[in-house]
């Protein structure tokens, strides 16, 4: 199965059934979302530009001190765009990768505030909205609080369950392992993942494989079911993991190849959920 193959969405009734009430659960994520875009004040200044722009540029016009602000603008805003907030147009930067320019939608007219406000997140660099509101991390934070640990690891297995049960039944790339090592990906910074991969690579037989299973990210903010879940799944790696990210099909190649894999294969797409193999190159 190519890459190409599996960017068209092609989903059954019993998925699209779950993937809405996925997005219903997490769609306290948008209006959020959308009421920090007004208190940051990008709303106004795509209002007053002429054109639409880049993540970059709108972090520079907010004289934002985080140097992560570029990334971070530009997971906020393709979100309202899926939801049809804002307009976008895909193109390419100066060395060749794909960047989205952002300009007002039919939505978000409605929305322009003449006065602006302050996030202390973006704007100060703290980068880490959870720990900034429990003053620790979320990883620490379960080990603190029992109620929230058991709450959390209950979400976590409920949706394993789901994914995986559907995943088995389509992806056969575990058949005949005889071990397999568990551990996170999106939870994590790309240099986090890089040196995670490359134990990985040392540690893999020739025959051996990675296995990623996690949302990714499309470039481009359609307005599909599959496209909404998987970007409102990345606003909850934005806000709660430090370094968190649904990557998109091109940021995966970039951690596999810097660590030593060739480029991902797809094993296949359930939901909003791929199966990615990675094969140690010679």
């Amino acid at each position: 199965m190519s890459l190409d193959e599996t960017l068209a969405v092609t989903t059954a009734q019993e998925d699209e059934e779950y993937l809405f009430a996925f997005k219903q659960n997490m769609i306290s994520c948008v209006p959020l979302v959308l009421k920090a875009t007004i208190e940051l004040g990008i709303l106004k200044i795509l209002f007053e530009s002429s054109a639409q722009l880049s993540p970059t540029q709108i972090a520079s016009r907010l004289s934002i001190k985080n140097p992560d602000a570029g990334g971070t603008i530009d997971r906020i805003l393709r979100l309202l765009a899926s939801f049809s907030f804002l307009s976008c147009t895909l193109t390419q930067d100066k060395a060749g990768r794909p960047e989205r320019m952002y300009g007002l939608g039919p939505l978000s007219k409605y929305y322009v505030s003449e006065e602006g406000a302050s996030m202390d997140a973006v704007i100060q660099g703290e980068g880490d909205p959870f720990k900034l509101a429990n003053d620790a991390t979320l990883f620490d934070y379960t080990g603190t609080d029992p109620r929230y640990n058991n709450h959390f690891n209950n979400a976590m297995k409920c949706m394993s369950t789901i994914f995986m049960g559907k995943i088995m039944d389509t992806y056969h790339g575990f058949e005949n392992a005889k071990t397999v090592v568990d551990w996170q990906f999106h939870s994590f910074t790309d240099e986090f993942v890089i040196q995670l991969l490359k134990k990985c690579w040392n540690a893999l037989p020739a025959s051996g494989k990675v296995v990623i299973i996690d949302p990714v990210s499309p470039e481009y903010p359609g307005s599909d079911l599959v496209t909404r879940a998987t970007f409102t799944s990345d606003m909850v790696m934005l806000a709660l993991p430090p370094g968190g990210k649904d990557r998109t099909l091109r940021e995966v190649e970039v951690v596999a190849r810097a660590a030593g894999f060739s480029s991902p294969k797809v094993g296949c797409q359930v939901l909003n959920m791929w199966a990615l193999e990675l094969y140690k190159t010679a």
